[in-house]
């Protein structure tokens, strides 16, 4: 994506496996390689970030890179724990670069369009969201060794759900089947969240499905208000149907720019980092999901329903 962006090169890459990072570079033109952050922006002229770590691994690169102003695409959650993204939003206060949580579902034309419709007035008031994420057992495989379904798949939805009503999720209740291949984390969990406006959400996070299914994925998002109710199935166009009408959502830009959401996401970062621009997604939104999402884990474990702790800005 970087690559399709006029204003971008591609100049390194850093991983911790010294194999890894140099294969990489070789095989995108990098012009250089590191296993080590800290060592590679001391020595190299970085002005973008991108930081692709598991989470539990995100405090000490956007931590480096922020410290040399650089600006930073964290992928999301924005971290593990609440203490590690509170010293991220501390290096972002005190940093000249600007970070932006990796949550690419706001750059996807689909949903982009349901929240115009929302900001339009088309729906009223929000009564209820709905949202299913389908992987399949491969992808448990693969990911359940160091991540769960909360932080893989239902934070993009919690991010969704704040970013559609403005609102704050203020209790959430978690419910989660039996782990699969001998991992920990359950295979499918189901989860329901009260926001501050009196709206709900529920949301399936599942990587349990046979590999053998031809889609690699399986996403819907439903949403009902006072006066309308909009849908984004997989494969398909938004349908919004309001008290006047019914109609086909096929968004052809997105905030103003041709279609594609990896791209836009990579070219809004960019563009922060020319300007000064504060991202769309900003480390408090980080935050403030991370904690549904540790309210939506703890609950799994206590069996019950749990109010969100958020920390005080």
């Amino acid at each position: 994506m970087y690559a399709e962006n006029p204003t971008a090169t591609l100049v390194g890459i850093v991983d911790v496996d010294e194999e890894t990072a140099e294969t990489v570079a070789n095989e995108f033109d990098a012009n250089w390689w590191a296993t080590d952050a800290q060592t590679a922006l001391d020595e190299y002229d970085v002005d973008v970030a991108s930081i692709a770590t598991p989470e539990a691994y995100h405090r000490g690169p956007a931590t480096t890179a922020l410290d040399h102003d650089c600006t930073v695409l964290l992928e999301k959650p924005i971290a593990e724990t609440v203490e590690d993204a509170l010293a991220i939003g501390e290096a972002v206060e005190q940093s000249a670069g600007e970070l932006m949580i990796g949550y690419l579902l706001r750059f996807h034309p689909e949903y982009a369009a349901l929240k115009n419709r929302i900001d339009e007035g088309d729906f009223g008031n929000v009564l209820s969201m709905h949202a299913d994420r389908i992987r399949d057992r491969e992808m448990y495989a693969r990911a359940a060794r160091w991540t769960n379904t909360v932080y893989y798949l239902s934070v993009h939805d919690v991010d969704l759900m704040r970013w559609y009503t403005g609102s704050e999720v203020t209790e959430a209740y978690a419910r989660g089947t039996q782990p699969l291949e001998g991992y920990d984390t359950p295979a499918v969990v189901s989860a329901s969240l009260e926001f501050d406006d009196g709206s709900v959400g529920t949301l399936e996070s599942n990587w349990a499905r046979s590999p053998e299914h031809p889609a690699y994925r399986s996403d819907q998002f439903r949403i009902t208000g006072t006066e309308g109710f909009g849908e984004k199935r997989e494969r398909a166009n938004v349908q919004v149907t309001t008290n006047d009408d019914f109609s086909y959502e096929q968004p052809v830009e997105i905030h103003g720019q041709a279609v594609g959401a990896l791209r836009h996401q990579v070219d809004h970062v960019l563009q922060c980092a020319r300007t000064g621009e504060t991202p769309m997604v900003s480390w408090e939104d980080g935050l403030r999901s991370l904690a549904v999402g540790n309210a939506l884990l703890k609950s799994l474990d206590a069996d019950r329903p749990v109010s969100i702790d958020y920390p005080d800005l």
